[in-house]
Order: C-alpha cells, then structure tokens, then sequence
C-alpha cells in the first residue's frame, strides 16, 4: 500500500485525532471540486473533515460561476477534463471571482497534450495561483495545499503557515 493510499485508509477507517471538533472552524470553509466520478473527492474528503473543511462537488448543470460567487470557497480542485465541463471554464470562473484564488489541476497519464492548454488558459485570465499535478497529490500535500488556502482567505487558524 503506497503512502497516499495509507493515510487514506488511515483516515478512512474512523481514527480519531487529537484535535477536539470544537477546535475545528465552521464548516462554511468550502473547497470545490469538479469531477466525473468521485476520484477527487474520495480523496480529499479524509483531509478536509481532519482539517474542518467542507467538500461541495460541482455537479454537471451546475452553475460554477454562481457556486463560486455564492460560497466563496478558499480554492477549486478540478479534473483537467470532465464529461460536463474542461477546466478551462473553471479557470474562467474563478477569475471573474479571484484571480490568486488556489486551483488544483489533476490530469490523467493520457491528458499531458492538454496542460500546454491550461498554461495559455492561466496566462489569458492572468491567473496566479494555478497547480498542475499529473496524479491526485497525497494526505500531506493535499493538506499542505488546502492550509495554505484557508490561511490565505485568513479563514483557518489551525495553525502558523
């Protein structure tokens, strides 16, 4: 079992940490993830609940724009390409929002060709903040990555980044 696929399962399996929920903030903290089929979510839903963030997947009639506006979420993780939307239009959204709003960008191994794309896509909306990972990153990078978020929105204090 790699490592990403061990603190999942860790996580996964209901241990508990030292950290009281009462400690935890709000859940008005939200992430949005855009997908398919669950793939990014499942992962990221271990560490947003240890974190107190909340996870709002970004359904295919869904309005992103309005999401964005409506829950002012602390970052966006997208699939580089799904059924119902590319990340293109998520790009686009969140720059109508925030233009140093953090995006997580996951590709697929068949999907390289695409991320010359999302780079002309960063550069037209004049982007700042936007991660290009060619694999679901694991429990501490995602946790690093959504810590720097919060922290930047001064929406988490869990602890000094």
């Amino acid at each position: 079992m790699g490592h990403q696929s061990a603190c999942l399962a860790t996580l996964a399996e209901g241990q508990t940490s030292t950290v009281a929920t009462a400690d935890l903030p709000s859940r008005d903290i939200v992430v949005l993830v855009v997908e398919d089929a669950g793939r990014l979510s499942n992962a990221l839903r271990p560490v947003c609940d240890f974190i107190g963030v909340a996870v709002e997947v970004v359904g295919p009639q869904d309005d992103i724009s309005a999401l964005v506006r409506d829950l002012q979420p602390v970052s966006i993780v997208s699939q580089l390409d799904t059924q119902a939307r590319d990340c293109c239009s998520v790009m686009h959204a969140a720059a109508a929002y925030d233009r140093g709003l953090p995006i997580l960008i996951v590709a697929k191994d068949d999907e390289d060709g695409l991320l010359g794309v999302v780079d002309a896509v960063e550069d037209l909306f004049a982007l700042t903040n936007v991660n290009k990972v060619r694999a679901m990153p694991g429990c501490g990078d995602l946790a690093d990555f959504l810590l720097k978020a919060c922290h930047r929105h001064g929406r988490l204090g869990l602890m000094p980044l």
